[in-house]
Formats: structure tokens, C-alpha cells, sequence
């Protein structure tokens, strides 16, 4: 195989080479990253007036795009870690509530695949046994969303307010 990627940076020593290759292949993640913040969440359709109140919301949308990312990527690249090394008990509590309510809680935390697959099946992701391929940022943004974390509060283990009092 041969590649040809037209660069402006120099190339004349193989550390340069290594460099722009390390360069190319980022970019897949970058335009991931656009897309997430994009289409996920929809800054381009936010009017705000004010420079000083776009920015605060832009930077929260940030951190949300990376999560998003994070989850994704730390789910396919350490599939048995366990998941409350990126999700708080009660985020992984309120989904296994949500997904099996008749089941009783894991006293253990599921693994980061397991989490990944079951986020991916409330943002649409369909699971079934033989599946190995596993959600990506779409399904992970639509089951994030704010309108999901905010019913995801009414499900928590510790929450105040139940659903049934909804």
C-alpha cells in the first residue's frame, strides 16, 4: 500500500514523517468530535444575542462533545475496566433501573462494554446477543441528552422524587 498525503510541514527526516502520519490519522477523531458538537448538540441552532452568554453554554456543549467521545472510546478501548471510572454510581444505578425495572441492582458495577452497550440501547442502538460492533456517538449523545438526565433524576436510587410521584 502507498500513501501520499500532501503536507506543507517538512518532511525530511523520518521523526517529521512520523509526525505528519500521527497528524492524519487524529483527524477522524477531530471531525467525530465536530460532528458530536454539531449535530449532538445543535450548537450552530443556538441564538443567543450576546457573546457573553453563548460562550458559557458553548463551553458546557465542550465538555458534553467530550464525554460523549470519552465514553465511546474508553468503552471499545478497556471493554472489562469497571464503569464508575467514568459514570457515578448513580448514573449506572438509574440505568440498569431504567433498562430492567423488575431486576434487582448489581452490587458491583457493570464493566465499561456492558455500560456502553446498555446507554447505547436507551439512545436507540439495538442489542442483540451476536452483536459486536458497539455504540457510537450518536446513540451515546441521544441517550445524554439533557431531556434523558433529567429523567434519569427521577430514577436514582437516591433520588427524592420517584417516578410513580411524577
Amino acid at each position: 500500500m502507498e500513501w501520499i498525503l500532501p503536507t506543507t510541514l517538512p518532511i525530511q527526516t523520518q521523526d517529521e514523517i512520523s509526525s505528519v502520519i500521527e497528524y492524519y490519522t487524529s483527524r477522524r477523531m477531530i471531525e467525530i468530535f465536530f460532528k458530536t458538537l454539531k449535530s449532538g448538540c445543535k450548537v450552530e441552532s443556538l441564538q443567543f444575542e450576546e457573546m457573553s452568554r453563548l460562550l458559557p453554554c458553548l463551553g458546557i456543549y465542550l465538555i458534553v462533545t467530550w464525554r460523549v467521545l470519552m465514553v465511546c472510546r474508553l468503552g471499545r478501548s478497556m471493554p472489562n475496566a469497571k464503569c464508575e471510572l467514568i459514570f457515578d454510581p448513580a448514573e449506572w444505578k438509574a440505568t440498569c433501573r431504567i433498562l430492567y425495572p423488575k431486576k434487582k441492582l448489581p452490587k458491583k458495577p457493570p464493566t465499561l462494554n456492558a455500560m456502553l452497550r446498555m446507554v447505547g440501547e436507551l439512545g436507540g442502538w439495538i442489542a442483540k446477543s451476536n452483536r459486536e460492533d458497539m455504540p457510537g456517538p450518536q446513540t451515546t449523545w441521544i441517550a445524554t441528552s439533557p431531556r434523558f438526565c433529567v429523567g434519569m433524576e427521577y430514577v436514582r436510587p437516591d433520588a427524592q422524587i420517584q417516578a410513580k410521584d411524577v
